[in-house]
């Protein structure tokens, strides 16, 4: 399925920009945010995003505790599903991301075939 909407966050322009061109290139249009707290009013103000791409690390609220924040929304469409993205694996990391329905969990530099292919499993 193309055409799915993906929020990419990342405190980094340079992964930002890599993640969007590779989803971008093959038929995933992307929204950006810096933050999780930009995530979130992104999410809040374009309901029916299917996927997130997140880093764990982040300024402010992480990663983690953003997922926390969109599994207790109350709405009427489905939070997106999130994928983390991270430089820093951590075994606490994934093992939370996980308990909270984390899709996926790569690791940086990611190869654009195993993104796209996160993606599209997220998708199904």
């Amino acid at each position: 399925m193309t055409n799915s909407r993906v929020l990419v966050i990342d405190d980094d322009p340079a992964t930002l920009q890599l993640v969007r061109s590779v989803l971008e290139a093959n038929g995933h249009p992307c929204l950006t945010a810096a933050s999780a707290e930009e995530a979130l009013a992104i999410v809040d103000s374009t309901p029916g995003i299917p996927i997130a791409i997140s880093d764990i690390n982040l300024p402010g609220m992480d990663g983690i505790l953003f997922l926390e924040r969109i599994n207790s929304y109350r709405t009427s469409h489905a939070p997106p599903r999130v994928i983390f993205l991270t430089a820093y694996p951590r075994l606490d990391f994934a093992v939370a991301a996980l308990r909270l329905g984390a899709i996926d969990f790569l690791t940086k530099p990611v190869r654009p075939k195993e993104l796209l292919r996160a993606v599209s499993v997220a998708v199904e």
